[in-house]
Order: C-alpha cells, then sequence, then structure tokens
C-alpha cells in the first residue's frame, strides 16, 4: 500500500528526514515512535504530499504524492489528522462535519460518528465551546468521515481522557479489520502497543529500527522488568548490579529494566543476603518505553542508565 525508498527533506542544512526506507502492507497498523524532533511528523507530511521532498520516491498506493496531477485522487483515498488543527471558533460543529462530508462521496454518517465520540449534543455549538479533548475528537471524527483507505493520525489522544483514549483503541481496531490502512505517528506508547501490527524508530531524521513489539523488544536486548518498594536508598547498589540497563527511584517506589532473563532471582537473593527489606515485588517484560529509550540511547551512544 505505502512504500518509501531513500527519502530525504531537509531544510537548508538541517536533514530532517536522512534515508528512510519503509513498506507498509494494505490494512496494516503502523506506528512511527521518536523523542521531539526526530523527524516522525516531517516524514509522514512528505507521504502525505504536504512537505516537499529533497529526494527519493514515495508510492501511496501507485500514487506519488509530488504529483501534482493526482493529488485530487491522492486525497480521495487517503485522511489526515495533523498534530495540530485550528477551526474558526464561530464555526458550528455539525456545519463543520456538513463541509467536510461534502468533499467526498460515500461518506461515513457523521450522526452516527458524532454519536460514538459522545459529540453529538454539541452539533449546534460553535468550537469555541469544546474542550482540548473534545476539539481533539472532532479533528479525528473529520479525518475519518471519507471512509478513507489510508489514514495518518499525528499524536492521536492528546486531550484525551482514559475513556476516550480505550473507546478511541477499540473503532481504531474495528476499522483496522475492515481493511484500513493506519500510520500512527504518538508519543504515547499505549497507543502504538494497542493499536500498532509493527512499529517504526525514528533517531536524528534516519528510521533506526523497525518491527513489531516482540522483534523490537529482543533487538533491545532488555529481558525482565522489576519493580519494588524500599524505604532504604539502594539505587547506586542497584545500578551496579550486573545485567541492568536501567533503575530509578521515585519516593520509595523503585523501577529496574534488565538484560537478564534470572535478574528477578538475583536481585531478590542479592536483597537477602544483604538484609535488605523490600516488598510489592512484581516481575514483568519491558515495556515499549523501556525497549525505545534503549534503542535510542544505544544509537545515539548515550548513558543507558539515563
Amino acid at each position: 500500500m505505502i512504500r518509501v525508498e531513500n527519502l530525504f527533506v531537509k531544510y537548508g542544512s538541517l536533514c530532517a528526514v536522512s534515508g528512510v526506507s519503509l513498506a507498509i502492507k494494505d490494512g496494516e497498523a503502523f506506528g512511527i515512535i521518536g523523542r521531539n524532533g526526530a523527524g516522525k511528523t516531517t516524514l509522514i507530511e512528505a507521504m502525505e504530499g504536504l512537505r516537499k521532498r529533497t529526494s527519493g520516491k514515495i508510492d501511496i498506493n501507485g500514487i506519488d504524492p509530488s504529483d501534482s496531477r493526482k493529488k485530487e485522487e491522492l486525497y480521495r483515498m487517503i485522511s489526515v489528522q495533523l498534530q495540530s488543527t485550528n477551526y474558526p471558533d464561530k464555526a458550528k460543529v455539525g456545519d463543520l462535519c456538513k463541509l467536510f462530508g461534502a468533499f467526498y462521496n460515500n461518506t461515513i454518517d457523521y450522526r452516527e460518528l458524532l454519536k460514538k465520540f459522545g459529540l453529538l449534543e454539541k452539533f449546534n455549538k460553535p468550537v469555541s465551546s469544546l474542550s482540548g479533548g473534545q476539539k481533539q475528537k472532532l479533528s479525528i471524527l473529520l479525518a475519518l468521515i471519507s471512509r478513507p483507505k489510508i489514514v495518518f493520525l499525528d499524536e492521536l489522544t492528546t486531550g484525551l481522557d482514559a475513556d476516550a483514549r480505550h473507546e478511541l483503541w477499540k473503532y481504531l481496531k474495528e476499522l483496522k479489520s475492515d481493511g484500513v490502512t493506519i500510520i500512527l505517528v504518538s508519543h504515547y506508547m499505549d497507543d502504538v502497543e494497542m493499536i500498532c501490527d509493527r512499529i517504526g524508530v525514528m533517531s536524528n531524521g534516519q528510521l533506526i529500527h523497525v518491527g513489531t513489539r516482540d522483534e523490537l523488544t529482543n533487538a533491545s536486548g532488555l529481558a525482565r522488568r522489576v519493580t519494588f518498594t524500599c524505604s532504604a536508598d539502594i539505587l547506586t547498589l542497584i545500578t551496579d548490579m550486573p545485567g541492568v540497563v536501567r533503575a530509578e527511584c521515585i519516593g520509595d517506589q523503585y523501577t529496574v529494566v534488565a538484560c537478564d532473563e534470572n535478574f528477578p532471582e538475583k536481585c531478590a537473593d542479592y536483597f537477602d543476603n544483604r538484609n535488605i527489606l523490600y516488598k510489592d515485588f512484581v516481575v514483568s517484560r519491558p515495556t515499549l518505553e523501556d525497549v525505545f529509550l534503549r534503542l535510542i540511547n544505544e544509537n545515539n551512544g548515550g548513558d543507558l542508565n539515563g
């Protein structure tokens, strides 16, 4: 469905996207994660035809998004929820839905979407009356009204409460099961983990890793995450233990990420042998955030304990 080959986007001497290549399958949900300034938004804006590329190739279901003759055909196929969108404050929610629906044939009934997103009661209300989370919902709704084959979502759940996020995850999973291709850029790792089949990690304009959640975990070398509570100041002791990649303490709550599968047992023995009192000892697999930080720090040559 989407193919990018050796893409470069430069702003003068700054290379925002550097030699990125990737392929996204029809009906796949693909996540892009990275620190601020990594080039995520620039990459997808080039894919959407909103950002001029310096060199390289982009193919969106047979269409080059830079081909002005194909823009109308492209935008009948894709839809975009931008990182930041502003609507006229006095415009009514219902009027915006009607306007966006008029751009396309075979649209979704916007009243159904308003009901699903909890905005039906705002139909005759101005945009200025919406909360930040409601404006975000409206932005997503308007991106989906055209029944797109491909939807680009940039910072999907910013400003949404927990209930709204879970409802949106459920809806996007339904879209995916209907064959819609989803490209998601997010700083929220649980968004990416809940929705995406594969994930691309960007750093300094480059796509440094692509894979499933399990494949990225394997690439990171991380094996176990341990949390526990302890009133003693043992952060330095923990950090110096073999196999520890990252250790941190907030109050009396410790979190340790290790590359040794047997670390939990070794950790418990270490404490017992030194009469260190601890409780609430929980063992889990590393989170996607743990994996992301490990891969990014390895790529940048940073301090893995930072």
